[in-house]
């Protein structure tokens, strides 16, 4: 497989579907190179909660579809902060600069919180915004405060794409059933019965196949 040279993301480390923005950062038509620089204290954390994402992207020929890698001297990078929760924009939003992503300590310091922020900074919005989500799930807003409502914003198809891949219960992009309750009762009531979400373990299968169709890996 031929190397990418050029790395257009880089993490420092200073210490919110998979429905997809206009802005990937750059590819070729067989992985996507990620650049980050990571604090010598929390390196090893952080390695194997990318390596989720790493993994389970794999390419069959055993190489990487997601590959991060340290930063040098790039001039667009995203930093880690341990800023106010665990956030992160959606896509690449700069052609130049830094770009901020906020892993509060120690509040967001699992593996699978770490991996949906970084999914996030690879282009895919929260699974319960997909413009079809009213099938699969239904939100109760009156549970929710006014001021979080904006974490169930649906999106409509003229804004992302679905890859044609079906609704996720076990993605880790989805929220699960209390997220953002006012009073411990259910924000999201889940129409299939039996169905889980909110898992932060590992990707779920259709993370992974959304991950390689968008960054157009084999």
């Amino acid at each position: 497989m031929a190397s990418y040279h050029m790395c257009s993301m880089a993490f420092t480390v200073s210490f919110s579907s998979k429905i997809f923005l206009f802005t990937s950062w750059y590819s070729d038509s067989q992985f996507a190179l990620i650049c980050l620089m990571l604090d010598e204290t929390l390196t090893s954390f952080f390695r194997s909660s990318m390596a989720l994402v790493e993994e389970a992207t794999r390419n069959a020929d055993g190489s990487n579809c997601i590959t991060f890698v340290p930063r040098t001297t790039e001039k667009t990078y995203i930093k880690v902060i341990n800023g106010s929760g665990c956030w992160s924009f959606v896509g690449m939003q700069l052609t130049e600069g830094v770009q901020e992503l906020s892993l509060k300590i120690p509040g967001c310091m699992v593996r699978g919180t770490v991996a949906h922020e970084f999914i996030h900074a690879l282009g895919f919005w929260h699974e319960q915004s997909r413009p079809d989500r009213d099938e699969f799930i239904e939100v109760v807003w009156d549970k929710i405060s006014e001021a979080n409502r904006h974490n169930f914003n649906k999106y409509s198809t003229d804004l992302v794409d679905l890859l044609d891949l079906p609704y996720d219960y076990g993605s880790v992009m989805h929220y699960g059933d209390k997220g953002f309750s006012i009073d411990g009762s259910k924000t999201i009531v889940v129409k299939q019965p039996g169905a889980t979400i909110g898992q932060r373990v590992n990707l779920s299968p259709i993370d992974d196949q959304e991950i390689r169709k968008y960054y157009g890996c084999n």
